[in-house]
């Protein structure tokens, strides 16, 4: 199969990527070094991926964020960085007892942003380029993303009220140190 001729950017399409990077960049520093306020830092980290797929389109696919590395580092990094640092962000601010409980729903939003994806990029699973294994390496990360934008959501969202259980002392007493029994 011969080789896909490389395709340059306009001038116009390659100063917006560069843009796009520094924005990643900086979205994803200010996300990892100081992520305050909390409100605001993680819907902006959780839209990039999104902003990022409409810009694609706006271009008419001249920006795209899965192309090669040469052509896509400006928007690649504005749509995967900010995500990264959203993890990491949800890892240090939104303690998770039970975070298993939450991969359901994670996993189904996961695979509603595959779909969509499949919906911007159908050629996706017919290009032969494309081997199987990445194919389950971007499900997999579909997933892992939607189970983190769950896991914001959950922290962001409202809390119930703490429960306070109060539990009574019936017999207090001063041990010497030594236990006999």
């Amino acid at each position: 199969m011969p080789a896909r001729p490389r395709r340059r950017l306009s001038r116009r399409w390659s100063k917006v990527s560069k843009r796009f990077g520094i924005a990643g960049l900086a979205f994803g520093a200010w996300g990892l070094f100081y992520p305050r306020p909390l409100p605001l830092v993680v819907p902006l980290l959780a839209i990039t991926p999104v902003i990022a797929v409409m810009a694609s389109l706006a271009s008419n696919r001249e920006l795209d964020p899965f192309d090669e590395p040469e052509r896509a580092f400006g928007l690649a990094t504005f749509c995967l960085l900010p995500p990264i640092s959203l993890s990491l962000v949800d890892l240090r601010f939104f303690p998770l007892l039970e975070g298993w409980r939450l991969l359901g729903f994670g996993a189904v939003s996961g695979v509603i942003i595959g779909l969509l994806y499949l919906k911007v990029r159908p050629a996706t699973f017919i290009e032969t380029r494309t081997s199987i294994w990445q194919q389950i390496a971007g499900w997999l990360g579909a997933i892992v993303y939607g189970w983190i934008l769950v896991v914001a959501a959950n922290g962001l969202g409202p809390q119930g009220a703490r429960a306070v259980y109060k539990v009574p002392i019936l017999k207090m007493r001063v041990e010497s140190g030594k236990n006999t029994s």
